[in-house]
């Protein structure tokens, strides 16, 4: 009897419906050029009861504006959900998406399990080169953590730092849109080093987080950029990163923390900001001091990746969709490697890895190139030669050629280094700035990623905030008229038109041009040019170039004399044309002579012998 009653168990069970799944999305999985006006869509398995297309059934958040984003979600009823954010996106962010398990068919049963993905917005095209001095803001000392964010909501990036001085604080600057910040405001704080910005409590804007001297504290914000600091949590001692992302499909944020010491806590959030010690785990390694959190295996839940500096190596560890991690790899990479990023760097839909490695011997980034076999497994793919020990790396498209370059920081430096599209990173600027921490972020609304970054290895460590801003090229997005002949004159649209040093047609400079706004620009046709693209060059190496040519149209014949001439005895024949141009067409009514003058618009021709009637040029 016992073996037929798990024979009927076993079937029951065999039976059960299976729960809808997504099947695609857009943007796709971990694309880094997605522009910053996109809608987003989810297609699953099966139609989904109506509650999936709100925020209960599909979450988008931003660490840059907004958190949890609000907008307008279409598809209740449907296999196609889709969202469209009521702001658009900010150049350069990395947006992740949570389905959580929560949601339903139209049946009523429930996902299989919940889906996590990100994709990052488009940056625009730019010389990757950054002004110096820049904008420097006094700062505390020691100053070493630093992440920007639209705190109070007028659509400008603020910045936050926290420092490890005997007068740490943690320090708000509010943007004012033009890469310039406003005096500080300062909050009471022990030391720290580091903090990130993220939505904790769901009411879509951007929370601080702070991790300092073992204990997690959350300042909630109001909307308006003032924070209360809640009551702080017990955490590892030493805790150096800090990564917010949706471990357990339930949408609300949790916590990966890495701490020195050598563990790495994982702490559930509850949607309201608070995180209980009794829904927290632990995970012990040789030193973490960097974090990740990613979907490197492609499964749609987000796993862990950890820099650690004692065993020189990047620890992988897979979700199982709940927030337990176990299994994945441990690679190699630089001598002590102190922080860690996951982003696409070789185009094929995977996560890679970076790693920034301090130790004296190696002054290298370390890059990891995902197997995408759905694995989680990785292999070595470069070594990249960097400044003096660099503490931190940062992934971000900072020319705007749609793949993900790389910003390391220094005792001496901070170095570019551009993205070949796959993978392979070469020389680009060197800054001379000494930094821990940094970020990478649009402060002035230009489209393009600039620098900002806390100065902590100066005498002192009073050494300031410096805001770097990137070099963007112009951008031509439109002309009129789109043809004409030599001497039209030609009104440009676009950006960065403004800083205009020269005005070319197929590589002939314009005698001149007027800026007539910021977008706007009028250019007179020259002399000699031909049909072919428009280009827009602010300062040498700096140019945009139009996507479709300007015409300019063939001449034509307008008169002929004589028209006809007697066929026995040949007889000059010259013809005008609209524009004097070395070419010219005309059709011969009978055979004769072409004689060969030239004045001005007057075209003539070689002297031929005879030609058949026909038409020549």
């Amino acid at each position: 009897m016992l073996l037929v009653l798990l024979h009927v168990a076993g079937a029951t069970q065999a039976q059960l419906p299976a729960g809808p799944q997504v099947v695609g999305v857009t943007p796709t999985r971990n694309a880094t050029s997605v522009a910053v006006g996109t809608d987003l869509a989810i297609t699953f398995s099966r139609p989904m009861q109506a509650p999936t297309a709100s925020a209960a059934g599909l979450r988008v958040y931003s660490a840059q504006r907004g958190g949890l984003l609000e907008g307008t979600y279409t598809g209740a009823g449907t296999s196609v959900v889709g969202f469209t954010p009521a702001r658009a996106l900010r150049a350069g962010e990395t947006i992740q998406v949570t389905v959580p398990k929560a949601a339903q068919d139209a049946g009523g049963t429930a996902l299989s399990q919940a889906y996590s993905y990100q994709f990052t917005t488009r940056t625009a095209p730019s010389a990757a080169t950054f002004a110096s001095p820049g904008v420097l803001l006094p700062s505390a000392s020691y100053t070493y953590g630093v992440t920007t964010a639209d705190y109070n909501g007028d659509g400008f990036l603020d910045l936050a730092t926290c420092s490890q001085g005997s007068t740490s604080k943690l320090q708000v600057w509010f943007g004012q849109g033009d890469g310039r910040f406003s005096p500080s405001v300062d909050y009471v704080m022990g030391p720290a080093y580091f903090l990130t910005s993220a939505d904790l409590d769901n009411d879509h804007d951007l929370d601080i987080l702070v991790a300092n001297a073992g204990m997690l504290y959350v300042l909630q914000n109001n909307g308006t950029g003032t924070f209360t600091t809640l009551p702080g949590r017990r955490i590892g001692n030493d805790s150096r990163t800090i990564a917010p992302a949706d471990l357990d499909g339930d949408g609300n944020l949790d916590l990966l923390i890495a701490s020195a010491v050598g563990e790495v806590g994982i702490y559930f959030g509850q949607g309201d900001g608070t995180f209980p010690m009794t829904r927290s785990r632990f995970m012990f390694m040789p030193v973490p001091v960097g974090i990740a959190a990613g979907d490197v295996d492609g499964d749609g839940d987000l796993d862990m990746v950890t820099a650690n500096a004692g065993g020189n190596s990047a620890y992988i560890r897979l979700n199982d969709g709940l927030g337990t991690f176990s299994g994945g790899s441990t690679m190699p990479v630089g001598s002590q490697p102190n922080s860690v990023a996951l982003g696409d760097v070789n185009g094929d839909g995977a996560l890679d890895i970076v790693t920034a490695n301090q130790g004296v011997e190696t002054h290298s980034v370390s890059v990891l190139l995902n197997e995408n076999n759905g694995t989680g497994a990785f292999r070595v793919g470069s070594t990249v030669r960097v400044g003096n020990r660099p503490p931190d790396v940062k992934l971000g498209d900072v020319d705007g050629d749609g793949d993900l370059d790389m910003l390391a920081t220094g005792q001496t430096t901070m170095d570019v280094r551009l993205n070949n599209g796959q993978g392979i990173f070469s020389a680009g600027e060197s800054i001379p700035f000494s930094a821990y921490y940094a970020a990478l972020a649009d402060v002035n609304n230009d489209g393009t990623l600039d620098v900002i970054a806390p100065s902590y290895f100066v005498l002192g460590g009073n050494g300031g905030i410096t805001v770097r801003l990137n070099t963007a090229s112009p951008r031509i997005t439109g002309f009129t008229p789109a043809s004409g002949p030599i001497g039209t004159k030609v009104i440009l649209t676009g950006s960065q038109l403004a800083q205009a040093t020269q005005v070319t047609f197929n590589g002939i400079p314009a005698p001149g041009f007027t800026v007539n706004a910021a977008g706007e620009l009028t250019a007179m046709v020259p002399a000699g040019a031909t049909t072919g693209p428009i280009v827009v060059t602010t300062q040498p190496g700096v140019s945009g170039t139009s996507a479709t040519p300007f015409t300019i149209p063939a001449p034509t014949i307008t008169r002929l004399s004589p028209r006809v001439g007697p066929p026995a005895r040949p007889s000059p024949l010259k013809a005008r044309a609209s524009r004097a141009r070395p070419s010219c067409s005309l059709t011969i009514p009978q055979p004769r002579d072409l004689s060969s003058t030239r004045r001005g618009p007057r075209l003539a021709w070689p002297r031929l012998p005879a030609l058949p009637r026909g038409r020549w040029s």
